[in-house]
């Protein structure tokens, strides 16, 4: 059998040549190297020069083991590997590593649907199972992303130091000989320009979905789109035209809704407050997510399952002085995402809201209107969240079994108590400052 080149945009995988193991070996991580064996702990550059020979000759002689290098499309840069195993009764199993730069960007998922559907259209395979320690969160993760089915744990009396070696058994069955690998799940974030939009565009895309980018500032959404294999296109959540246009352009199901698009304007008491500010926020807060969530729910029904996340805000529950504008508009979310939770009960829709508390990203320079002072002070003393802090948590939902619902998740830093107290670090004196 000759080696296959699989290539789906992102990934290519081929079959392993001595040439990648020697040049593992001649440069600085051989440690890395020895990967390439499946066993470092027991793996030197001899063994496994050996082991990738067999596995490459096994092309030639159909031994039942396939052995697929996994490279970044992009540089051409070994990511790791995938090997497929074939019994004598029509079943497989397999198992793949990723080198540690490549993890956490989809690799792994993207190599195993590959193989997956090489597997089953050229080998003919009735099953193809995966085994996967039970705390290996990351590696459960890609079993589901790539479409198995999760059947239960084995057992094991093998243990590594202290520990049991269970393994969860997932398994994929194909429908029929034809059966190809299903296409990537659609998710769209609006606000992706940048903070947390823009980086819960890139956990999304690392997750394998294909990412479909709104925001005003569409050089910037173009710009990471092109980075995550995705697609951009303007939006601007207050205009009802945009929002149409934005869904028209998207086409097809959506099986993720973030809406992310939101700001906030002043800090002025209620009694100082600009009503014109007041008004941008529901329009954008309040009444663009209304707008697009109303657009796109004939879209996520078309989808198996789909899943709407709102980007709220502690606020939503909390108040505090000079936050009657935007604390509004987030308790309005609040309602919203629950009434949708009602609404939609009985569709496969999930609903979630992520609130969360300080995150350093554009949005106090944006509330302050441009005024660097005061938007530094915000953060001034203590360690905030950061943009990938809450789209790791937007993963974490979206990640869920179908049957798991995540309602709502807060999560602020740890110096913050509540909406209007946090403990901060004490000013340097002065004369610390000159000493610096």
């Amino acid at each position: 059998m000759r080696p296959p080149r699989l290539d789906d945009g992102t990934v290519v995988l081929d079959a392993f040549e001595l040439a990648d193991v020697e040049a593992w070996v001649a440069g600085e991580d051989d440690e890395q190297a020895r990967r390439f064996g499946w066993y470092p702990q027991r793996s030197t550059a001899e063994t496994v020069s050996a082991t990738i020979a067999a596995r490459r000759r096994s092309w030639d002689d159909d031994g039942g083991r396939y052995a697929l290098a996994v490279r970044d499309r992009a540089s051409g840069e070994l990511a790791g590997g995938v090997e497929i195993r074939v019994g004598d009764d029509g079943r497989g199993t397999a198992s793949y590593w990723t080198f540690p730069r490549f993890r956490g960007r989809g690799f792994a998922t993207r190599a195993v649907i590959a193989a997956d559907a090489w597997a089953r259209r050229e080998l003919g395979l009735a099953r193809l199972e995966l085994y996967v320690e039970v705390d290996n969160a990351a590696s459960n993760r890609v079993a589901q992303r790539a479409g198995f089915v999760r059947e239960g744990v084995q057992r094991s009396q093998a243990t590594i130091g202290d520990r049991r070696r269970d393994m969860v058994v997932w398994a994929r069955t194909p429908a029929g000989p034809g059966d190809s690998a299903a296409p990537p799940r659609v998710a769209v974030v609006t606000g992706a320009s940048s903070g947390i939009g823009a980086a819960t565009a890139a956990r999304l895309a690392a997750a394998g979905f294909r990412v479909v980018l709104g925001a005003r500032r569409v050089e910037r959404i173009r710009e990471l789109a092109a980075r995550l294999g995705g697609e951009a296109h303007e939006l601007d959540v207050r205009s009802a035209a945009g929002v149409e246009a934005f869904v028209e352009a998207t086409g097809g199901p959506v099986d993720v809704l973030v809406n992310n698009a939101g700001l906030a304007l002043g800090a002025d008491r209620v009694e100082a407050i600009d009503l014109e500010d007041v008004r941008v926020m529901f329009e954008t807060n309040v009444l663009g997510l209304l707008a697009v969530t109303r657009a796109f729910l004939p879209a996520l029904r078309r989808a198996e399952r789909a899943h709407v996340v709102n980007i709220g805000s502690i606020a939503g529950a909390e108040v505090y002085v000079g936050g009657a504008g935007y604390a509004g508009t987030k308790h309005a979310v609040r309602a919203i995402t629950r009434i949708l939770r009602l609404e939609l009960n009985g569709e496969p829709i999930r609903i979630t809201e992520i609130a969360p508390g300080m995150v350093e990203t554009e949005f106090s320079a944006v509330r302050f209107k441009g005024d660097a002072a005061a938007a530094a002070a915000v953060y001034r003393g203590l360690d905030p969240l950061l943009p990938e802090d809450v789209a790791e948590l937007v993963g974490f939902a979206v990640d869920r079994p179908p049957h798991v619902d995540v309602d709502l998740l807060e999560v602020r830093p740890l110096a913050q108590a509540s909406a209007a107290v946090a403990a901060r670090r004490p000013e340097p004196a002065l004369a610390e400052v000159a000493d610096d």
